[in-house]
């Protein structure tokens, strides 16, 4: 089976970590052609159209599979072979007309419409979507020691670290409120608040070691991979009630909190003073619950498979 993935380009050349970890978990049992879309803004999706519409021609593909509302919109537009849009919640979540425009593309272009939780399946309002969260690599991102964890990443030995692991310019992450629940924090000279995004993947495992809690203050999220990379390394987590989160830790000795300050600066301090978890228990529930990569990957090929019934795994 010949997969086109369809995705936005990062900075450095590089493509999203989520779409690179599930390029990884399906290249045995899929052959995978990765098209990035370069550039910024919208008029960056337009331009490539006729780049993949030249690609598509001349190289045999049996499905396009899509990440991202914007990119599944030039594939529908380039081809008439299949198209799996795999919609990543900022998109459903931007605006009312952007939603409406997806739903007509679900409706009556994309075979198969993937969204990452339950949440925005009710949002977008179409029944035949399928949820399937972003699957965690369990290889990479996994416990290590903490004063390990901490030299690598040159956090202070002994300091208490609250990590916020996102790009503070992000509205959507909300880093106002994590400041303000920080400032109320006592103590605060035993404590920093600590920022880390675009990081090499490589060391993610070793800043959420390194941290004490884990602190998610999102207005929004489809299904955070940072919760699962954190659960899979063992961390402590604070959050706001967001996207899939919730049922994620159901059963954990995790912290969700309202939206005040107040609140997640009790949830801070409650992490900071909670009993230690038994070993691995937050690391088995992303198995439990089918959340590392291969389980994912699995529920991938049956949706190629449904969308390409004729067609045998390589």
């Amino acid at each position: 089976m010949n997969v086109l993935f369809v995705c936005r380009e990062k900075s450095h050349s590089q493509i999203s970590p989520i779409v690179t970890e599930q390029f990884r978990s399906l290249k045995n049992d899929v052959d995978i052609t990765i098209f990035p879309i370069t550039g910024k803004g919208a008029f960056s999706y337009i331009k490539a159209i006729s780049r993949l519409k030249k690609l598509l021609k001349n190289q045999h593909f049996d499905i396009v599979h899509a990440h991202y509302a914007f990119s599944a919109f030039i594939a529908s537009i380039s081809t008439s072979k299949p198209v799996v849009c795999s919609l990543m919640g900022s998109d459903i979540e931007s605006c009312s007309l952007t939603r409406f425009i997806i739903r007509q593309f679900a409706k009556y272009s994309w075979e198969s419409t993937i969204v990452k939780s339950q949440s925005l399946k009710i949002k977008l309002g179409l029944p035949r979507v399928s949820i399937v969260p972003n699957g965690v690599n369990m290889d990479l991102f996994k416990p290590i020691q903490r004063e390990k964890a901490r030299e690598k990443v040159g956090y202070d030995p002994g300091k208490i670290i609250v990590l916020f692991p996102a790009d503070p310019a992000r509205k959507e992450k909300n880093f106002r409120l994590a400041q303000q629940a920080y400032n109320l924090l006592p103590n605060k000279e035993t404590v920093e608040l600590k920022v880390v995004y675009d990081a090499d993947i490589s060391l993610m495992p070793y800043y959420l070691s390194a941290a004490d809690v884990i602190l998610v203050t999102s207005y929004f999220e489809g299904s955070p991979n940072i919760i699962k990379e954190a659960l899979a390394c063992n961390a402590n987590i604070v959050a706001t009630p967001v996207g899939d989160i919730e049922e994620i830790t159901a059963r954990l000795n995790t912290f969700i909190c309202d939206f005040s300050p107040e609140s997640l600066s009790e949830g801070i301090m409650n992490a900071i003073t909670s009993a230690k978890k038994p070993d691995n228990i937050s690391r088995d529930r992303i198995y439990s619950i089918g959340l590392d990569s291969g389980s994912i990957a699995k529920r991938i090929l049956k949706i190629y498979k449904t969308v390409s019934p004729n067609i045998l795994n390589k």
